[in-house]
């Protein structure tokens, strides 16, 4: 009897646990998100010429003056439009709308929001987030490499080895540590639930809007470790932005 009990409790416990990351297939419909940007493309917005540093990951080093065609474009220079989706321009504002009309108050409470207009190729390392993260694609495609790392005995050692590689190179290494991995490839209208902690490793093979969602729940218990792994990221995570 205790046997079956036993089997009872962990059985329920593997059915109704938090996922540590979800795939949702064409969960929200994009169409006229898409159509809707096509009208603003020529907009002039201020984006952020990216470099790849070894320690702090991809960052900005200058802004510069251009328009949402030319970072969907396909570019050797790597470009990023990001914003908490609170500047007065017709970007942000088609994409608040987006927002409004499809997530209910309950749903929009404590929303941290982000939009990220990218140009391809691009990559980001691997990292994890201090809150929850939804990441829905609004248009081209990502690829992310999610896996279950967080304090592992190997987690400093592990980044050390994988801080350079692509996705492709990175798998053989977390799969000779036994690290649990899966990589996705997110289409437009595709949604992944990411929780805290989970680390996870991005590129993008075609120019892409990406938005993002976090809760801001009052604090994480992650952020202390994540300043200590990457210190040099301080400055950039002071609202759990971490490495965004």
């Amino acid at each position: 009897m205790f046997v079956i009990i036993l089997l009872i409790i962990v059985l329920l416990f593997i059915i109704f646990r938090e996922p540590k990351y979800s795939v949702y297939r064409r969960h929200v419909d994009v169409d006229d998100f898409r159509d809707d940007m096509k009208a603003i493309e020529q907009t002039p917005i201020k984006v952020g010429i990216y470099k790849t540093d070894e320690d702090i990951a991809t960052y900005y080093s200058h802004f510069t003056n251009t328009t949402v065609s030319n970072v969907l474009s396909y570019s050797d220079v790597k470009m990023q439009y990001k914003s908490n989706l609170d500047n007065d321009n017709p970007v942000d504002n088609l994409v608040n709308s987006f927002i409004d009309d499809r997530f209910s108050d309950k749903k929009k409470k404590d929303l941290l929001k982000t939009v990220r207009i990218c140009t391809s190729p691009w990559d980001f390392k691997a990292h994890f987030d201090c809150n929850d993260n939804e990441a829905i694609v609004l248009q081209g495609s990502k690829r992310f490499l999610v896996f279950d790392m967080f304090k592992n005995k190997n987690e400093i050692k592990i980044l050390e080895e994988i801080k350079n590689l692509s996705i492709q190179d990175t798998i053989p290494v977390l799969q000779k540590y036994k690290i649990s991995n899966n990589l996705y490839t997110l289409n437009a209208g595709d949604l992944l639930f990411i929780k805290k902690g989970t680390y996870h490793k991005v590129e993008g093979n075609e120019p892409s809007i990406l938005l993002n969602f976090t809760w801001n729940h009052g604090g994480s218990t992650h952020l202390d470790r994540f300043k200590r792994i990457w210190p040099k990221q301080k400055g950039v995570c002071k609202t759990n932005d971490c490495l965004y």
